[in-house]
């Protein structure tokens, strides 16, 4: 499953809540996802190498098919590398709707966890985020240098605008033979709820804030986005399209808007 976009709405005890679900491998494209690289200076210091590109998963994890590859080098000491996406009133959005919103995140990392070096922990220091807005998350020109427009927090902290997901850390002992590519798995849920704007856009990115003053890399294998339309009495059944397959009546919509009922 390249990307898919599922629409429907669970009926509780007081009102209907709708949901919309994104699922994107990347094994077809970027599936809509942009990448973008913020809060770094172009003065004082060498070449970012900064690279996004769709590629092979790393042989060693095992695992067929592809990701959406960031590097960058953290000559700041403060970088952010990450995916964005919109999300509008084609796809379900209902103008000046609110909403929750839900990440599952597959990545490939390759920086075990406890290790430290003279520029910080590779894993340990770059820390993964979530978050929403409806406006566009872009970096933009201050005077000390491209910064992101939005309240990502710094680093371990979150901000208005993003929530912490966790490090990159691998799981694995930090010894040089784990320095290899490993699926890691992490599960957030935005602390805030988002308001759409008022044509119906609401943006969703996940990246990585770096506090390791080294090359940063990073494979996204597959991104599971789930945004809950909130009503003024919350629906307090559980939610079934929360990393699951949906039961009942719905609509699903592959990544060319070709829907089909399920």
């Amino acid at each position: 499953m390249a990307s898919a976009l599922m629409l429907t709405s669970l009926w509780g005890l007081q009102q209907p809540q709708k949901f919309i679900q994104v699922v994107d491998d990347f094994s077809r494209g970027s599936g809509g996802w942009l990448a973008e690289f913020s809060d770094y200076s172009y003065s004082g210091h060498g070449g970012l190498q900064r690279l996004a590109e769709i590629r092979s998963l790393p042989a060693e994890t095992g695992i067929p098919g592809a990701g959406y590859y960031l590097q960058a080098v953290n000559h700041s000491d403060d970088l952010f590398l990450f995916l964005k996406r919109p999300f509008e009133q084609e796809d379900g959005i209902e103008p000046n709707g609110t909403y929750e919103i839900d990440f599952l995140i597959e990545f490939v990392s390759s920086a075990p966890t406890g290790c430290a070096s003279v520029g910080g922990s590779p894993g340990d220091a770059v820390y993964l985020k979530v978050g929403s807005s409806s406006v566009e998350p872009v970096p933009i020109l201050t005077s000390q240098g491209l910064h992101l427009n939005l309240d990502k927090g710094n680093q371990s902290s979150s901000g208005n605008d993003a929530s912490l997901a966790g490090t990159i850390g691998n799981g694995l002992e930090c010894t040089p033979a784990n320095q290899r590519p490993i699926l890691v798995q992490r599960r957030q849920a935005h602390a805030r709820r988002v308001k759409a704007s008022s044509d119906g856009t609401l943006w969703v990115f996940v990246g990585t804030d770096s506090g390791y003053e080294g090359l940063n890399q990073l494979y996204h294998a597959r991104v599971v986005v789930t945004l809950t339309r909130v009503e003024e009495v919350r629906n307090e059944l559980p939610s079934l399209a929360r990393f699951g397959p949906v039961l009942g009546d719905g609509v699903l919509c592959s990544g060319d808007r070709e829907c089909g009922r399920i």
